[in-house]
Order: C-alpha cells, then sequence, then structure tokens
C-alpha cells in the first residue's frame, strides 16, 4: 500500500510539470498496463486543474487529497475514537483531528506522564506521501521550526516516530481563527487591522533574520487567539535562503517550484525564479490586501494554473479602496494605505518594500501620521501629515490664539471706547471754555 502512494506521489509530481500534450506519453511510459493507477493519476491531474482550490492551496495539496488513506490514520473527527491509541507509541494520547493538509495530518493530543497537561498539536506525515522527497522536507520542517524561537511563531516541543515508522512532531497547539475571519467576525478597524498585521510582520522578519522564507504566508497560516495573539503557522514548505551551521543537516537543494499557494504567490514564485524574502513581502501585501478588503488584489477568471500564473505575472492589482470589498464594515481606505499596499505587489521584487521591516515601518509611519516612503514627497503632502500628526497641539494652539486675540480685540475696543470718552470730554471743555470767552466778551462790549 505504502509503496502504491509513493508511485502515485511520484507519478502525479512528474505530470503537473509537464505541458498538457506530452502527459500522454508520459503517463503510458510510467504506468504501463496498470489501468487504475493512469485513472487515478488522472483523476488528481484533474483536481489540479480546478482554479477553485488552485489559489488558496499548495497545487499539490487537493491532488493528494485524492490519495486513500491508509488504516490508522483516520481524518474524520467523527472517527477520532478509531485510532490505534498507540499510533504515536502511547506518549501522547490523540483526542481529535484538527486537520489534514498536503503532507501531513494534524491532532490534537496531550501528554501521557505528565497529569493536567496543556494540549498540544502533534503533526503526522501522512502515509499518501511517505517518500523520500517528503520525509525529508517533514524532517527540515521541524528542524526549521527548532531554530526558531519567536512570540508569534507557534513553537515546537518534541519529535519522534508512531509504530509504523512515520515521523511527527509535537508543536504549540494555537487554538484560534485565520485571521481574515478573525477580522471580520469582530468588525475591527482599518487602524487594528494595521496593527495586528505589524505583529505578524515582526514574526516573519524574525525568520528572515534566521535565513528562513516562508513561501506559504495566507489567512489560514496566520491564526488570531480570542485575546487577539497573532501565530505564523506552517513552515511545511519554508526555504532555507543561506547555509548556517545551525542548518548543516537540513537539505539545502530542494526542488518543487510548485511548492506555494498561487493566490498569495509572487511573479517570481509562480516562473519558478530564485526565492528571496521579497516573496514574503509580496506574500504579505496580498494578505493585508485581504484583510483590508475581503477580496484579493487580482480578478482571476482562470481555469488552470498557467492562466493563474499569467494574471498575476501580468494583471495590476486593483486599488485597495476600489476593490468591492471596501466598505463602511471594512473601514476607510486612503491613498496612502493605497500606495502602502501596492508597492508591497510590484512585480519587480527591487521596487517593492526591500524587507519586511521597511514594509512595517511605513506602516508605523502612516500610523503615526508622518509621511510615507511609498508616496512620493511634495511639500502640500509633508504639510497635510503634519497637520493630521499634530492635530491636537495644532487645535489647542489655535484655541489658545484665538482666545488671546479675542480677549486683545476685547482689551483694544475698551481702550478705543476709553479714548473716545475722553476725547468727548475734552471737546466739551474746550466748548464750554469757548461759549465762556465768548460770553465775556460780549459783556465787555456792552
Amino acid at each position: 500500500m505504502i509503496q502504491d502512494h509513493r508511485k502515485l506521489t511520484e507519478i502525479f509530481l512528474g505530470a503537473i510539470d509537464l505541458p498538457e500534450e506530452k502527459r500522454a506519453e508520459y503517463l503510458s511510459s510510467r504506468c504501463g498496463n496498470d489501468l487504475e493507477m493512469r485513472r487515478k493519476v488522472e483523476e488528481m491531474l484533474a483536481v489540479h486543474a480546478d482554479s477553485g482550490s488552485l489559489l488558496d492551496k499548495p497545487v499539490f495539496e487537493k491532488a493528494l487529497g485524492l490519495l486513500p488513506t491508509e488504516t490508522g490514520l483516520r481524518t474524520e473527527t467523527a472517527e477520532t475514537n478509531s485510532i490505534d491509541p498507540n499510533l504515536l507509541g502511547g506518549k501522547y494520547r490523540i483526542t481529535e483531528t484538527i486537520g489534514r493538509g498536503g503532507m501531513g495530518i494534524v491532532y490534537k493530543a496531550l501528554r501521557e506522564d505528565i497529569p493536567q497537561s496543556r494540549p498540544v498539536a502533534v503533526k503526522v506525515l501522512s502515509p499518501n506521501v511517505n517518500d523520500g522527497s517528503f520525509v525529508q522536507r517533514f524532517h527540515n520542517e521541524y528542524k526549521i521550526l527548532a531554530s526558531l524561537e519567536h512570540p508569534r511563531i507557534a513553537r515546537l516541543y518534541d519529535v519522534g516516530s508512531t509504530h509504523r515508522d512515520l515521523p511527527y512532531f509535537v508543536m504549540e497547539l494555537v487554538e484560534g481563527k485565520a485571521i481574515d475571519e478573525y477580522c471580520n467576525n469582530n468588525q475591527i478597524s482599518t487602524k487594528e487591522k494595521l496593527k495586528l498585521f505589524l505583529e505578524v510582520c515582526s514574526a516573519v522578519e524574525y525568520a528572515h533574520q534566521n535565513n528562513i522564507v516562508h513561501r506559504d504566508i495566507k489567512p489560514s497560516n496566520v491564526l488570531v487567539t480570542n485575546d487577539g495573539t497573532p501565530k505564523l503557522l506552517d513552515f511545511g514548505i519554508a526555504k532555507i535562503i543561506k547555509e548556517d551551521e545551525k542548518y548543516k543537516s537540513v537539505e539545502m537543494t530542494m526542488t518543487g517550484k510548485q511548492l506555494m499557494t498561487p493566490a498569495y504567490a509572487s511573479p517570481e514564485q509562480v516562473q519558478g525564479k530564485q526565492v528571496t524574502p521579497s516573496v514574503d513581502v509580496y506574500a504579505l501585501g496580498v494578505l493585508l490586501y485581504k484583510l483590508l478588503t475581503g477580496k484579493l488584489p487580482y480578478i482571476f477568471n482562470a481555469v488552470t494554473l498557467e492562466d493563474i500564473k499569467w494574471v498575476i505575472c501580468n494583471q495590476d492589482p486593483i486599488k485597495p479602496s476600489e476593490s468591492a470589498g471596501s466598505t463602511e464594515k471594512t473601514g476607510r481606505i486612503d491613498s496612502d494605505i493605497d500606495n502602502i499596499v501596492l508597492k508591497s505587489l510590484y512585480k519587480e521584487p527591487l521596487i517593492r518594500y526591500h524587507s519586511v521591516k521597511d514594509f512595517a515601518d511605513d506602516i508605523e509611519r502612516y500610523l503615526n501620521g508622518f509621511p510615507i516612503l511609498a508616496r512620493r514627497p511634495s511639500l502640500i503632502y509633508r504639510f497635510q501629515r503634519f497637520v493630521k500628526r499634530n492635530s491636537v497641539p495644532l487645535v489647542a494652539t489655535f484655541v489658545v490664539l484665538t482666545l488671546v486675540g479675542v480677549i486683545g480685540y476685547s482689551i483694544w475696543r475698551v481702550d478705543a471706547a476709553n479714548n473716545e470718552v475722553r476725547r468727548a470730554e475734552e471737546e466739551n471743555q474746550k466748548n464750554q471754555q469757548r461759549q465762556k470767552q465768548l460770553s465775556d466778551l460780549m459783556s465787555r462790549f456792552l
């Protein structure tokens, strides 16, 4: 059974990289007279061509899901009770199934030898993909996790093998919702979304500092707990971009240009070019776009992976403020946010933000009212940002100046009125003197 799984996986992964016109010849040479094997591979390829499933999952994942599940590794929660209790060697007791991905099945479990232990997540390699390349990738994932210790990255606790010699690793159980679902359910403001996103950026930047590119940043891989804490998960297709002593046991030359989630993949990623931290900058841009608008930055009317690639490489992203998802519910999106998001989505990596830190710093500038780097500077723009940044002191200054002006004007009016009274009194006195002089003159004349 395991041998069949390996062969199915190997043939399928070989076929997806071939043009349509060459697949029939390839399948004939690999499957021979085994018509059932060929039928299964063709069924997997048909699912692979389904754009709806391709957009938000690694392109191999849905097709691999068609492979039969080996007895002893059930994937439905309702069947959890029938899972072999010795599956994890008696060290952990499985309580329920959390989910299943392209390479593994994730269970919720408790440590048997520690009373009242906290639940953990146990990821077991799926028997469907139990061949050398996937086993190596599975081992690389937990080695990478072992090297990362950050409050916004799920922690690794333990590793081991099942009674069927399938590798597993134990990690922190993050009980929460996908970040986009969390934002929608709690109807948080644009400002709060940006602050939450900055926490995700801190985790990705930390991984980059440790020479790790995640390569699969998307909402389902960022869970937010009930207290609003985001956690970055699933380094299953992460890539080491620089040799380091702590990664000397990790395979550096793994193939797999199809290891991506197309909706969040950068142009260079879908083209199979060199992987750099810039692919994560791009994926973070798509993630932020989704949080702000509820939409993807492109319109995918695609039916094949090639169509999707063309859209990603050639279509200009829609401005977040113009997206159909930009409503009162998601919050106001101004031109600065447009510029920040669009800079992260440039087709050319060199024009994007040079790092996740630069991306995050520009968001910090926006939140603090400073001019952003994603926008061409001008005196009017800088003055507008100055006014916005200093609105409270400027209002206070205006109020004080207004009061000073009112008081000064009042004093001036009072003083002017007093002067008028004095001038009237002086004029009256002069008139009285002139009348007296005239009266004296008339008296002397008579």
